[in-house]
């Protein structure tokens, strides 16, 4: 799992924490410990939302704590993303 920093806005620099390839179970809930409002979690590359992190960015969406986004990489390619809330984990 790597912090990256990708953009910032108004003084607050919000960080990207890349699950691709990561094989760790905790990961995401980890992730989620991490992140505050406006970072993003990149959990899984593909055509559809799958991969090891699927159900967790769900039960984080329907809880509150991340919205779900996709961000279209290529023909077909998709990059699915988890973006903090301002609501605490």
């Amino acid at each position: 799992m790597t912090n990256q920093i990708s953009n910032t806005t108004k003084d607050k620099i919000a960080n990207t924490v890349d699950l691709i390839g990561v094989k760790n179970r905790d990961a995401f809930s980890n992730a989620l410990k991490q992140t505050k409002y406006g970072d993003k979690i990149n959990y899984h590359i593909g055509q559809y939302a799958g991969g090891p992190f699927r159900l967790d960015a769900l039960m984080a969406n329907q809880a509150g704590l991340v919205s779900v986004v996709q961000k279209k990489i290529g023909e077909g390619l998709f990059q699915y993303i988890a973006q903090r809330t301002k609501k605490n984990y």
